[in-house]
C-alpha cells in the first residue's frame, strides 16, 4: 500500500473562541500552537502538548473536543491506535456539546482509526455520516475533508475509480484550498491516475506536489512526493538506479521526521526494485526489516503486502516450503483488511508454490480463485481507458492467465487452457461493449449532456486553435492547458455518471464461449477460428473448426516477437526488401501449424495475442510459398466471445441498406497534395489534400446508385457525420480522409473533416465515435494506422477501430501502417466490387489484395495491399436494391477492428510496467 493513503488533511476552521481574559488568550495561543505543529507534521511535538492540555481544567466543550481530536489524529500518525481510540472515545461527550463543526470532526478521526489499523471498509460509514452532517451544516470545508477520507479509504480497497471521483469532488468543495489542500489532492489524484496507468498525468501530478512541499517546507509531503516519483521511475520506466536514489531521498525525508509508517513504505518499495532487480537477498532483508519496524509502530497496514513479498522471494530462491506459510498468513490478513490486490497476489504465489510441491489440485484451486478475484475487482473500474489501464497494470510482472494456461498446457487440458486464453482476451472489451450499447445508451440525465456537450465544444474549438499556424508560443501554451484542463473535466463527469448509476456499477461479466460451444454453435462449415496464445515458456494456437479442435505448441514469445520485429519493417515500407527470412521463420513456426489443420479456400478468423495483433497473417507463406491470402480468406477478431455478440447483433438487420461516403475534406490549399493518409496530430492545421480521395468517393457513390450518400468538401463535416449515422438502414460508412494519430492522448486521434464555424476543430476524434449510432454497419477508414492504439496487456488495444465498434459497427476495416493515397484508392475499388456484387466484407478484401498479388511491379509488395484487415462479423454480405456500374476507384470500408486486430498488439521499445507499490505483483 502507497505510503500517500495515509494522508490526513488539516482539520482547518475556526479555532475555540475565548473570554478576553490573558489566561484564556494563553489557552487559545497554546491550542493554535499545537495546531500548527500539527498541520506542519511534527507529530510528535503536537502530541506532547496535546497532551498537557488535555489535563488542562476549564476547557470549554469545543476546546477540549479540538484538543481531543486533534491529540487522537496525531498519535493516528505515530502509530499508537489505542491511545488515539480512547482519547476519541473521551471527546465524544464534549463533541456532542458543543455541537457544530465537532461532531463532523469525531466521525472523521473515527473513520481515520479504522484506516490506520488497515480496516478501510470499517471506516467508510464514519466518513459518510460525517459528509452527511457536514452538508447539513453547510459547511464546506470539512464536506472535502470527509471526501478526502473517503478518497483514501477507496483507494485502500482498490476501488480507484471512487478514489478519483471522491478526490476530485473533494478539491471541487474547497473554495480557496491552501496548499497543503493542493499537495493532498496532487497526490491523491496521481496515485489513481497511475493505478490506471495514466504515466504522463500521474507524473506530472507528483512532481506539482513535490514543488508544493519543498516550497512550503514540508518533509513530510516531500517523502510522499519523492517515494511516489521513484515508483513511476522504476514502475514505468524500469529505471532500477533512479528509483532507488528517489526511495533514499524518501526515507531520508521520513527519518528526518520520525514517521516509521513512511519508512516501512518506502524500505518495502525499495525492496521491490531489489526483488524485480533479482537482488533477492538484499530485498529479502530490506522486507524483513521493514515488517519489524511496522511492528514497532503498532500498524498493520502494510503486513499483509510485505507478507506476501517475502514469501514471493522466499518462493524465487527455490524455499516453497518456506514461502507456504508465509503466503498463506498473507491471504488471510489481506482477506481481514479487504485487500483485494494482495487476494489475488498472494493466491497466484501459493498456485505456483503448490507446483512446485507436486500438488496440482491445490495448485490448480489458487490458479482458479486468482482469477476470480482479479476480475471482480475490475468490476469497481467504470470508464474503458481505466479499465484498461488498470488490468494492464495488474498484469504487468506476474501475469496470472498466462501462468494458469501453461499449468493446464501441460497437464494437457488444451480446452480448459483455451478458456482460460479467451478469459483473458474478452472480459474487459466484451463488458465494456456490452456497456456502452446497453447501459450508457440508457436514460443519460440532460444536464449531464450539457455538461458533456460544452466540454466537448471546448476542446474542439481550442484544438482548432492549436492547429493553426503561427499561433504565439504563450497563446499556445495557455489554449494547451485549457484543452487539457476540459479533458480532465470530461474524464470526470463520465466517471461520476458511471458512479452515480448503479446498474452500471453492478454490470456484471458478460458469457465467455469454451472451445466446445465456440465449435458448434460459431463456426459454419466452412469456416475455422485460430486463437493464439503467446506465453513466456512457450505458446500455443487453438484451431477450431466445425467438426473439431486441435492445439499446437509454438515457441516462446520471445521468439516469435523477435521475429515480427525483423519482418514489419519491411513491410511497412515500399522501397523495402521483404525480410525473408523473418517470413520464412514465422511461416514455419506460426503458419504452417495452422495450414496444416485447414482446409485450401475455407475463411480462418484469426484471434491473435500480443504482438501477433500488428502482423497481417495474409503476409505469411503456405506450404507452396504462395501468400495465405492467395490461399484462404481472413479476418480477425479481438477474442472469440466478442465476434459471437457482433454475429449475434447482426441477425436481425435488414436485408437492404444505403451507404454513406464521407471525405476530401477542405485543408489547407495552398499546401501540395499528400501521398500517405496518416498524420501526427499536432500538423492538422496543415493537412494537405489527398488527390484521389474525392475520386474514391465518387465511385462509391456512382457504384450503391441510388442507395448513397456522398458527403465531400465542406459538407464533409463532423455535425453532418453525426446526423447521418442516426438514419435507419446505413449499412456501410466509408471515411477517406487523413487519420491523425495522437499516441500519448489516444482519445485525441480522430479522423479529418471539414471544420464548420463556430469552434468546431473538423476532427471526428475517438471521443466523439462514441456518440455515433451505427446499427451492424461497416465502417470503412480508408487512412492510416487506423486500427492501432495503445496496448494493454491481456486487453487489446484502444483506438479509433474499437470505438466504431462500441458506437454499434458490426465490423471494421482499416490500416495497420500508413499507406498510399493512389494505391488505397485502387485497392478499395476491387473491394467495393466485390461488394457490390454481393461478396462479403472478408472476401471482398481478400480477391481485392489478390488482384494486386496477379499484378505486375512494385504493387506486389505487401507494402500495398497487406495493411487493410477486417475485424469483427466479415461474413455478412450487404444486398443494395439496384444494380449499378462502378464509376471510379472506391474508398476503402472499414468496419475499422477497434480492438479486433489489435487484440493484445504491443508497442515497439516497449517499458517494463511495474507494480505502483513494491508489494504489487
Amino acid at each position: 500500500m502507497t505510503a500517500a493513503l495515509a494522508l490526513v488533511a488539516s482539520s482547518g476552521g475556526a479555532g475555540p473562541s475565548g473570554t478576553g481574559t490573558p489566561a484564556a488568550k494563553g489557552l487559545e495561543a497554546e491550542i493554535a500552537r499545537a495546531s500548527a505543529l500539527y498541520d506542519r507534521t511534527e507529530f510528535a511535538q503536537a502530541e506532547r502538548l496535546l497532551t498537557r492540555l488535555r489535563a488542562r481544567e476549564g476547557l470549554s466543550p469545543a476546546q477540549r473536543a479540538m484538543v481531543l481530536l486533534r491529540l487522537a489524529a496525531a498519535q493516528l500518525e505515530l502509530g499508537r491506535f489505542e491511545e488515539a481510540r480512547r482519547a476519541a472515545e473521551e471527546a465524544e461527550g464534549p463533541a456532542r456539546a458543543a455541537g457544530g463543526e465537532w461532531p463532523i470532526r469525531l466521525e472523521i478521526v473515527r473513520g481515520s482509526e479504522w484506516r490506520f489499523r488497515g480496516f478501510a471498509r470499517r471506516g467508510l460509514p464514519h466518513y459518510e455520516r460525517a459528509l452527511e452532517l457536514a452538508r447539513q451544516a453547510g459547511r464546506n470545508d470539512l464536506a472535502s475533508q470527509a471526501l478526502a477520507k473517503l478518497a483514501s479509504s477507496y483507494a485502500e480497497t482498490g476501488d480507484w475509480s471512487r478514489s478519483l471521483d471522491y478526490t476530485e469532488r473533494a478539491f471541487e468543495a474547497q473554495a480557496d484550498p491552501s496548499d497543503a489542500q493542493r499537495f493532498s489532492y496532487l497526490v491523491h489524484r496521481g496515485i489513481a491516475l497511475f493505478e490506471f496507468n495514466d504515466l504522463e498525468r500521474a507524473r506530472r501530478a507528483f512532481r506539482d506536489a513535490l514543488d508544493i512541499a519543498q516550497r512550503t517546507g514540508n518533509r513530510r509531503g516531500e517523502s510522499f512526493a519523492l517515494g511516489e516519483l521513484g515508483l513511476v521511475a522504476w514502475a514505468f520506466e524500469g529505471d532500477a538506479a533512479a528509483a532507488l536514489a528517489l526511495f533514499e531521498g524518501a526515507l531520508t525525508a521520513a527519518r528526518a521526521i520520525g514517521n516509521l509508517p513512511l519508512e516501512v513504505t518506502w524500505l518495502n518499495n525499495s525492496a521491490g526494485v531489489l526483488r524485480d532487480s533479482s537482488r533477492l537477498e538484499e530485498a529479502l532483508s530490506r522486507y524483513r526489516q521493514a515488517l519489524a519496524l511496522e511492528e514497532r509502530t503498532g500498524q498493520r497496514r502494510e503486513r499483509p503486502t510485505l507478507l506476501k513479498n517475502i514469501g514471493q522471494v522466499l518462493a524465487l530462491q527455490g524455499q516453497p516450503g518456506q514461502a507456504e506459510p508465509i503466503l498463506l498468513e498473507a491471504l488471510a490478513e489481506a482477506g481481514r483488511k479487504d485487500n483485494v490486490k494482495i487476494g489475488w497476489q498472494a493466491r497466484m504465489e501459493l498456485a505456483g508454490v503448490y507446483q512446485a510441491l507436486a500438488d496440482p489440485a491445490r495448485a490448480e484451486r489458487m490458479f482458479t480463485e486468482t482469477l476470480d478475484v482479479l476480475e471482480a475487482s475490475q468490476a469497481t473500474v467504470l470508464l474503458e481507458g481505466f479499465r484498461a489501464g488498470m488490468l494492464g497494470r495488474a498484469l504487468a510482472r506476474y501475469d496470472p492467465y498466462d501462468r494458469f494456461i501453461q499449468f493446464l498446457l501441460a497437464r494437457g487440458e488444451d480446452a480448459r487452457a483455451f478458456t482460460v486464453a479467451e478469459r483473458a482476451r474478452a472480459r474487459v472489451f466484451l463488458e465494456n461493449l456490452l456497456m456502452a450499447r446497453d447501459e450508457l445508451a440508457r436514460a443519460v440525465p440532460a444536464e449531464y449532456l450539457r455538461s458533456e456537450t460544452e466540454l466537448l465544444q471546448r476542446i474542439s474549438t481550442g484544438q482548432a486553435r492549436l492547429r493553426t499556424p503561427g499561433v504565439p508560443a504563450a497563446e499556445r501554451r495557455a489554449v494547451a492547458a485549457a484543452v487539457e484542463a476540459a479533458e480532465e473535466a470530461l474524464t470526470t463527469r463520465r466517471l461520476r455518471l458511471a458512479l452515480d448509476r448503479p446498474a452500471l456499477a453492478q454490470a456484471r461479466f458478460p458469457r465467455v464461449w469454451s472451445v466446445e460451444e465456440a465449435r458448434r454453435e460459431l463456426l459454419g462449415a466452412d469456416e475455422a477460428l485460430v486463437m493464439f496464445f503467446l506465453g513466456r515458456s512457450a505458446s500455443a494456437a487453438w484451431i477450431v473448426d466445425h467438426a473439431r479442435t486441435e492445439v499446437v505448441r509454438l515457441p516462446a514469445r520471445a521468439e516469435i516477437e523477435d521475429a515480427v520485429r525483423r519482418l514489419l519493417p519491411t513491410l511497412q515500407s515500399p522501397r523495402a526488401a521483404v525480410h525473408e527470412e523473418a517470413r520464412a521463420w514465422l511461416s514455419r513456426a506460426v503458419a504452417a501449424p495452422v495450414v496444416a489443420q485447414v482446409p485450401e479456400g475455407a475463411h480462418i478468423v484469426v484471434v491473435p495475442h500480443a504482438i501477433l495483433g500488428y502482423l497481417p497473417f495474409e503476409v505469411l507463406a503456405d506450404e507452396r510459398g504462395r501468400y495465405l491470402v492467395e490461399r484462404n480468406t481472413l479476418s480477425y477478431a479481438p477474442s472469440v466471445s466478442s465476434l459471437a455478440y457482433l454475429r449475434q447483433a447482426s441477425r436481425t438487420l435488414p436485408a437492404v441498406a444505403s451507404v454513406l461516403a464521407v471525405g476530401s475534406p477542405v485543408t489547407a490549399a495552398s499546401l501540395p497534395a499528400a501521398e500517405e493518409r496518416a498524420l501526427a496530430a499536432e500538423w492538422a492545421g496543415r493537412l494537405k489534400p489527398l488527390p484521389h480521395s474525392r475520386r474514391e468517393l465518387r465511385g462509391i457513390a456512382d457504384t450503391f446508385e441510388p442507395a448513397s450518400r456522398l458527403l465531400e468538401g465542406p459538407a464533409a463535416t463532423e455535425e453532418a457525420v453525426q446526423e447521418a449515422s442516426r438514419a435507419t438502414g446505413l449499412r456501410i460508412l466509408h471515411f477517406a480522409t487523413h487519420a491523425l494519430i495522437d499516441e500519448a492522448q489516444p482519445e485525441r486521434s480522430g479522423l479529418a473533416l471539414s471544420p464548420l464555424g463556430g469552434g468546431s476543430d473538423g476532427i471526428l476524434q475517438t471521443r466523439e465515435i462514441y456518440g455515433l449510432k451505427l446499427e451492424g454497419a461497416l465502417v470503412t477508414l480508408s487512412a492510416c494506422q487506423t486500427a492501432l492504439g495503445r496496448e494493454v496487456s491481456g486487453e487489446g488495444l484502444m483506438g479509433m477501430s474499437r470505438a466504431f465498434f462500441y458506437s454499434g459497427a458490426a465490423a471494421v476495416t482499416a490500416s495497420l501502417w500508413n499507406v498510399g493515397d493512389r494505391s488505397t484508392s485502387d485497392l478499395m475499388e476491387g473491394f467495393y466490387r466485390q461488394i457490390r456484387g454481393g461478396a462479403s466484407p472478408d472476401r471482398a478484401l481478400a480477391e481485392a489484395k489478390r488482384t494486386f498479388l496477379r499484378g505486375r511491379g512494385e504493387r506486389r509488395h505487401p507494402y500495398y495491399w497487406a495493411p487493410f484487415i477486417v475485424t469483427g462479423h466479415a461474413r455478412q454480405a450487404v444486398h443494395f436494391p439496384v444494380p449499378a456500374a462502378w464509376g471510379g476507384p472506391a474508398a476503402a470500408l472499414a468496419l475499422c477492428a477497434a480492438g479486433g486486430a489489435a487484440a493484445g498488439l504491443v508497442i515497439w521499445g516497449r517499458r517494463r510496467w511495474r507494480r505502483r507499490v513494491a508489494g504489487s505483483a
